[in-house]
């Protein structure tokens, strides 16, 4: 894979208009096209769909076509399978009288991708229901097949762990039922209070899809729901990055998959999603460093169309402000774009300590500050 395919793709997916897309597939060149139907199947999808619809021509190869249209086709039909499994579940829910909230991906492919499932892929279900509510659809899951993970965990693993220690301390139970994993929530996440879940919980959008009421969240609560799990990722995959910089294009793939979401939910959302509510919410999640920093890169690497007014709140976070400083050398460098993220939240933390201790706060700024610049300016990953 070439940086010049990284390019080509990036382009693509850019272009917001139909002649402007066009112009781009035609200036390819000699893109590398087994990367692109391979490692970079999730984020050339929009464009291989985008360029049937409006019958431009991709001049690839016939076998490369041919390998995409059957990815295209067993990501459909897995789509399919989950939907129907999703569908099973609300009914019986419904039925049983417990109010049932669809999560993430499950949500996402019956409202923003009913149209064409096969662009979002998933591996699982996540529902939410209330905690009092727990032991009632858990027993409905059994009743439907659905077996609890918990009882294959090795034995050392649940003397350490307890179930009562997962449902105190946890946001989720797994369960299984043949190929289909189904996440049950009592939480959206660790660091979401009480009062925040019940009034997320209360304010919900109803979906009819095949006359099965189905709640999910609000746009806001999706959309940020979206970069709080991107979040959570990320910071799993660090010393991945560091340590195995060999895999960096497959990290680039999954990454451009996460930001080609956040544009499709702003696009697809249009006046639904409310940027004030949105703002209300990460500041309540404190997490607007972070937040409003993927926000930032999504419109820099795709185009994400983020409002003007959004982006002005972004930058009066101080550290956000830094990441803009720094930028990156190369237009398309995402994982250098990555690299100043982490120290971004990183170094966060490190002022919050530097305050406490120095009694100089200006000084401990202007110290970290020039760090920070010297680490962007070199894009030393490690």
């Amino acid at each position: 894979m070439t940086f010049d395919t990284q390019k080509y793709l990036l382009d693509c997916i850019r272009a917001k208009t139909e002649s402007d897309f066009k112009a781009k597939l035609k200036s390819a060149g000699n893109p590398d096209w087994e990367w692109l139907a391979g490692e970079a199947f999730r984020g050339f999808m929009p464009v291989y769909l985008k360029a049937k619809k409006i019958h431009a021509d991709l001049n690839m190869p016939q076998e490369i076509e041919d390998r995409l249209h059957l990815q295209y086709l067993l990501r459909a039909r897995r789509s399919e399978g989950i939907e129907k499994a999703v569908l099973e579940v609300a009914r019986e829910f419904n039925r049983s009288g417990i109010e049932l909230i669809l999560l993430k991906g499950a949500a996402l492919i019956l409202t923003l991708y009913k149209k064409d499932a096969a662009l979002r892929p998933m591996s699982d279900i996540d529902i939410l229901v209330r905690k009092a509510d727990m032991p009632r659809a858990e027993d409905l899951l059994r009743s439907l097949g659905y077996e609890e993970d918990y009882p294959r965990l090795s034995k050392r693993f649940k003397t350490l762990l307890s179930r009562d220690y997962f449902l105190n301390h946890g946001v989720h139970f797994v369960y299984f039922r043949g190929d289909v994993r189904l996440e049950l929530h009592w939480n959206i996440s660790s660091e979401c209070h009480p009062a925040l879940l019940k009034q997320l919980s209360d304010d919900t959008v109803k979906n009819f899809v095949h006359e099965v009421e189905i709640k999910t969240l609000r746009p806001e609560a999706n959309l940020y729901s979206a970069c709080y799990n991107f979040i959570k990722d990320f910071r799993t995959e660090q010393s991945f990055l560091r340590h195995h910089r060999k895999e960096e294009t497959n990290m680039f793939c999954r990454v451009l998959a996460f930001f080609c979401e956040i544009k499709i939910m702003i696009r697809d959302y249009e006046s639904a999603l409310s940027w004030d509510r949105f703002a209300l919410l990460v500041k309540q999640m404190n997490k607007e460093y972070e937040i409003y920093a993927l926000l930032l890169m999504a419109k820099k690497v795709v185009a994400a169309d983020i409002p003007d007014s959004v982006m002005v709140n972004a930058k009066r976070c101080f550290w956000v402000s830094i990441y803009l400083l720094g930028g990156c050398h190369k237009e398309n460098d995402l994982m250098r774009l990555l690299a100043c993220y982490e120290r971004i939240s990183c170094l966060r933390n490190l002022v919050s300590r530097g305050v406490r201790c120095i009694k100089s706060p200006k000084a401990a700024f202007s110290k970290i500050y020039s760090k920070l610049i010297h680490w962007l300016q070199t894009g030393a990953m490690g």
